[in-house]
């Protein structure tokens, strides 16, 4: 009896977590439609305060690259700034909605 209820309680736990990955999300969610107020030259404060904070930061003895990622079931989409001395560089992003 002891091993059916903890095979049992077992087998709802791993339904339970598949269920949850299935409708999970990855990386943070930020504001795609002002993406476009973002532009060269504009200090680092202008940008986190438009799109708040980065999902990724990364460093680099030029500069650094802070990178907005989110995906979802049925969407992929990131943004990229490059930042060098404090102010945008240049910017790439990517959005996907095959799925």
């Amino acid at each position: 009896m002891l091993i059916r209820n903890i095979t049992r309680y077992f087998l709802v736990a791993a339904g339970l977590m598949f269920i949850a990955s299935c409708s999970s999300i990855s990386g943070v969610e930020y504001p795609i439609d002002r993406v476009a107020e973002v532009h060269v030259g504009m200090a680092e404060q202008d940008v986190k305060n438009i799109l708040g904070e980065p999902y990724v930061i990364e460093r680099y003895a030029e500069g650094e690259k802070w990178i907005w990622s989110y995906a979802s079931r049925k969407l992929v989409h990131s943004f990229v700034v490059t930042l060098e001395d404090g102010y945008v560089r240049s910017l790439s992003g990517f959005k996907d909605t095959s799925y």
